[in-house]
């Protein structure tokens, strides 16, 4: 169990003028300067780093992720002080610690960041000796008459044997050994006390003894109640018979009610092996040899085996970092089955994956968690919660030197969207063409404008660093101007351009005039001259200036009437295009005297209108071409009594208006691909220029003026369009679009062959990217201790192998915004037994047996320490209490042997039963004399074991026995597949001729080296070939 203590350090205060900096807190490691230290300086203040001391209790194979608040930057860990040294190794990136012995240990952690200020802390982890739960022997069944034994399973250190005061009369028991000498016919209680060692606390468990009396030609055996289910425990049948020369053959008893599958059980010794939980009954057929006239006996015994031991499962509160969709594989104790997760609280913080079944990061803040771990049968359910916070993540950062191209417009406001953005924008700008307002920037000039930008992150993510942007704002295209015609009777003087033209934004400028001895316009006055009576036209435009480009030049007709003349027209005409209405009536003339005739004025627009035959004394009409300003003359031809005379009128035809409408078709993903907008009431000579808005990294702008965009990525975009022709007004439209997710490709997924080495790592390679986060599960139904794998990056490592072996893993996609997700997908992995020439040393298991010495027995692997032994293509069985007593501690392998140089069927594979036994030690007690006659002690598989004396030298052995052949024919037989026996640590090491040494970050002496590092320290492909006579 782990134990922690938060200690919170908290900055205070702002920065001075002196730069300094208070603190408040306590420090974490009881050190005279622990606790939080930060350095004044321009960066942001902060929350110092928030740490928690950790108090936990040793076991193999132990990792422990430290709690660290407040990280905002990128965080390393450093260890400072390790009592004793060479405890734990931890990871500098990610603080993950591996401890190899108890001890305590002072880490440093250093938070730095190029937006806040930097924080320091340490903190303190305790790591008490370990509590063995595995201290474990079997009940005895004795007759009062017979010698037994109690063996003491999973001790960590010396055992010593005592009997409880209410046993002391019924049986005598030897302290050391643990035989037993019955006195009494009872129910006695052995004490059995472990010292414990360097790694485990003492400890002590109750075994039960059965005393019972024999009686003359009866058989009894012991029924098994009762018995607690552990992995791989092994029963020795408990029959009792006052006869001598009496032969039991053992078989399960077949009844429809039997359940056949709780043990295994060999015809000859009985010897049981434990399947699962549950009931059986085992029939012992008794006969005796020529001695007795005593025909065949048939008994009986119950096996019943229930739910084993376990400790409740937990697992370890972590603090996580913000990364979107992150699996996260907890740190899970006393698990013995598939557990599953279910948020008790937080669902927006974390989800459980649906594939791989474990916590996924979907946001900030803390969740509760609960595991349960029910899967497994043979041991009790165990439930526990724990919680998972996950902070705020450092922003990835805005994209360097940004800019917007726009076109200055009146009002033009600029909202920027920066790549990266998580969050609001802080914008800032010492120009004077800008105006900000939070997130909008209003322009007030065209001009390169520099700006500032600072995102402020988001729900996830922290601010950023300052990135520059750009605003390159091109002159715009000058609006309409509205024009008036000027029309009046001569006078002398100069008539103000601003009471005709309107909007310009630059200089007006003459660009033609129709006859300058009529009208002529005064740029430096900025009004128009009269010379006199006539029409002319003027053309004028707006000079560019800095924020318009020249405008279009517009006509201004001037109509000069002479004084006093009696022919008049009524005004001007003014109307607007309009397809349905082409017919305009011309002004009222009066004053007329004889025939009228209309004309265009000379030099004036001859595509405006155009006069139709229906002329009367007092006007017409005339048919509209185009919108635009033209003059009409009317001439009067006089009669006999009146001299002919000349009027002008102006005819003015303004734009209709535009409804023009813009759309994208909805188009699906597909990179590369055109996508050409649809238009409603669009004309003929509409010209248009299109510009992109938003959604730069979705499309690109090919052509401006058709609109044809390119597709880069899925999602939303806009575009302004402005649409102006001759007869219809300017029009600025903002269009909306988007690219639709398209289905997912799918992923190519050949079988894979991998061939096994020990705890070998292999990531899958599938080619392709993956689209959005890709998540990778074992299939459920493979055995826990064949393969585990990384769900976030693939990484396969193999545990063991067997024959036939695949390996099925579950593969999905979220999808991103260009596809949709994909869909579970099967990967198939093929897992081979490891070629004759790959392992270190091939090993072949003889007749009666093999003694083996390590290779790291050599002086190259001299300052190796712990390191434990694993099997892989068989599993270990436990040793019984026979087997403890005869030979000493070690597992049972339960070997399948062939012919030699036939192909294994299920018809000729038999199986033989081989002891292995590991000898680890200080090399004054353990070299191969002392192994070969049995005054060196074994050691368990599992232990991490090493010469505990100064300056002492590790020796390591292996010994193979094969107890039972019985069931092999004479003659040559082999394994069917060989299988490997494998030495390891935590730690990585280096063999060099100077006797090697640990690889780590704080180890710069580790050079040299005759092999690369590792944690596999040696590793070897066992044979057996034997030879039946």
């Amino acid at each position: 169990m782990i134990t922690i203590r938060r200690l919170t350090i908290i900055l205070v205060g702002t920065m001075l003028a002196a730069g300094t900096l208070s603190l408040s807190g306590c420090g974490s490691s009881g050190s005279d300067d622990g606790g939080n230290k930060s350095t004044p300086s321009d960066k942001t203040q902060r929350r110092a780093l928030e740490v928690e001391d950790i108090t936990s209790n040793y076991t193999e194979q132990l990792f422990i992720n430290p709690w660290v608040d407040n990280i905002m930057g990128t965080p390393t860990y450093r260890l400072i002080d390790s009592i004793p040294e060479h405890i734990a190794y931890i990871d500098p990136q990610n603080g993950k610690i591996s401890v190899s012995s108890p001890g305590t240990l002072t880490i440093e952690v250093t938070d730095t960041s190029t937006v806040y200020e930097d924080s320091i802390t340490t903190f303190t982890v305790t790591i008490d000796k370990g509590i063995n739960y595995a201290l474990s022997a079997q009940p005895q069944y004795i007759s009062v008459d017979s010698i037994g034994v109690v063996n003491a399973e999973n001790n960590k250190g010396a055992v010593s044997y005592r009997l409880a005061d209410d046993s002391l009369s019924l049986l005598a028991i030897n302290a050391e050994s643990g035989e037993l000498e019955p006195h009494h016919v009872g129910h006695a209680t052995v004490i059995i006390e472990d010292a414990g060692n360097d790694k485990y606390a003492p400890a002590s468990i109750n075994i039960p003894v059965f005393i019972k009396a024999l009686t003359p030609g009866i058989v009894e055996c012991t029924n098994f109640t009762d018995i607690v289910y552990s992995q791989g425990l092994t029963l020795s049948p408990q029959c009792l018979s006052g006869d001598d020369g009496t032969k039991y053959n053992y078989k399960i008893y077949s009844d429809g009610n039997i359940d056949q599958d709780v043990i295994d059980i060999d015809s000859q010794n009985g010897l049981m092996t434990v399947k699962k939980v549950g009931h059986t009954v085992v029939e012992v057929t008794v006969t005796y040899d020529d001695r007795y006239n005593e025909n065949s006996k048939t008994v009986y015994f119950r096996v019943d085996i229930s739910q084993g031991h376990r400790q409740t499962i937990s697992v370890e509160n972590q603090i996580f970092t913000y990364l979107d969709r992150k699996i996260i594989q907890p740190n899970v104790s006393n698990v013995v089955g598939h557990p599953r997760y279910e948020i008790e609280d937080g669902n927006n913080v974390i989800k459980i994956n649906e594939i791989s079944g474990y916590p996924q990061i979907i946001g900030v803040g803390t969740a509760n968690i609960r595991v349960i771990d029910s899967s497994n049968s043979n041991y009790p359910s165990s439930l526990n919660d724990f919680h998972y916070t996950v902070t705020k993540a450092p922003h990835p950062g805005l994209k360097s030197d940004n800019k917007i191209k726009r076109s200055y417009a009146d009002d033009l406001v600029i909202t920027p969207e920066i790549e990266g953005q998580k969050g609001k924008l802080v914008i800032t700008s010492n120009s004077s063409a800008v105006v900000i307002s939070g997130q909008l920037v209003e322009v007030k000039k065209a001009g390169k404008i520099k700006l500032t930008v600072k995102d402020l992150g988001d729900d996830f993510y922290l601010e950023s660093d300052p990135e520059s942007l750009v605003l390159d704002i091109a002159p715009g295209d000058h609006p309409a101007m509205k024009v008036a015609g000027l029309t009046t009777d001569y006078a002398a003087g100069c008539f103000s351009i601003s009471l005709y033209v309107q909007g310009n934004k630059g200089h007006l400028v003459t660009m033609a005039n129709s006859d300058e001895s009529i009208a002529k316009y005064n740029e430096k006055l900025k009004c128009i001259n009269l010379f006199k009576a006539g029409s002319t036209t003027l053309s004028l435009y707006s000079d560019a200036s800095a924020n318009y480009k020249q405008s279009k030049p517009v006509d201004v007709p001037v109509i000069v009437n002479k004084v006093g003349s009696t022919l008049k027209a009524a005004g001007n005409v003014t109307s607007n295009y309009d397809t349905t209405l082409p017919t305009i009536q011309t002004p009222t003339i009066s004053g007329s005297h004889g025939k009228l005739t209309f004309a265009l004025a000379p030099e004036s627009a001859t595509d405006v209108v155009k006069m139709n035959d229906d002329v009367s004394t007092s006007g017409g009409s005339m048919t509209v071409l185009n919108a635009g300003t033209t003059t009409i003359s009317v001439t009067d031809s006089g009669t006999e009594q009146y001299v002919g005379s000349m009027a002008y009128f102006n005819v003015t035809v303004g734009q209709a208006e535009n409804r023009l409408s813009v759309a994208y078709p909805l188009t699906v993903f597909e990179s590369g691909r055109s996508i050409t907008p649809v238009f409603s009431n669009s004309a003929e000579e509409m010209k248009m220029t299109f510009e992109l808005i938003s959604g730069h990294d979705k499309v690109e702008l090919v052509n401006r003026s058709t609109g044809e965009l390119k597709i880069k990525n899925g999602g939303d975009y806009s575009l302004k369009v402005k649409a102006s022709s001759r007869n219809y007004k300017s029009i600025e439209l903002t269009v909306h679009g988007k690219v639709e997710k398209a289905p997912h490709p799918g992923l190519a997924t050949p079988i894979v062959n991998i061939e096994y080495t020990p705890l070998k790592k292999y990531r899958l390679e599938l080619n392709t990217p993956a689209i959005g986060t890709r998540v990778f599960a074992i299939d459920p139904g493979l055995r826990d201790d064949f393969a585990k794998i990384d769900s976030n990056t693939g990484e396969l490592t193999l545990l063991n192998y067997d024959m036939p072996n695949m390996i099925r893993v579950h593969i999905t996609e979220t999808g991103n915004g260009n596809y949709e997700a994909l869909k579970k997908v099967l990967q198939k992995i093929i897992v081979t037994a490891p070629s004759k020439d790959a392992s270190h040393q091939n090993l072949t298991i003889g007749k009666v047996g093999t003694l083996f010495s390590s290779r790291l027995n050599q002086e190259t692997f001299k300052a190796l320490k712990e390191t434990k032994v694993s099997f892989a293509g068989i599993v270990p069985v436990k040793a019984n209490d026979n087997q403890l007593q005869k030979f000493g501690i070690g597992s049972n392998l339960m070997i399948k042997m062939k012919p030699v140089d036939e192909t294994a069927t299920i018809e000729n594979m038999k199986q033989v039963l081989v002891y292995v036994q590991r000898f680890d030690g200080c090399s004054s007690t353990y070299d191969i004399d002392s192994v070969s006659n049995g005054t060196a002690k074994p050691v368990a598989m599992v232990d991490n074991v090493a010469c505990s004396n100064a300056g002492g030298v590790t020796q390591r052995y292996l010994k193979f026995i094969v107890v039972d052949d019985h069931h092999l024919q004479p003659g040559d037989w082999e394994a069917v597949t060989p299988f490997v026996i494998y030495r390891h640590s935590s730690r990585k090491f280096k063999p060099t001729s100077y006797g090697g040494c640990y690889v780590s970050t704080n180890n710069s002496s580790c050079t040299g080296g005759i092999e690369p590092e590792s944690n596999i320290h040696e590793w070897n492909l066992v044979d057996v070939k034997l030879t039946k006579e």
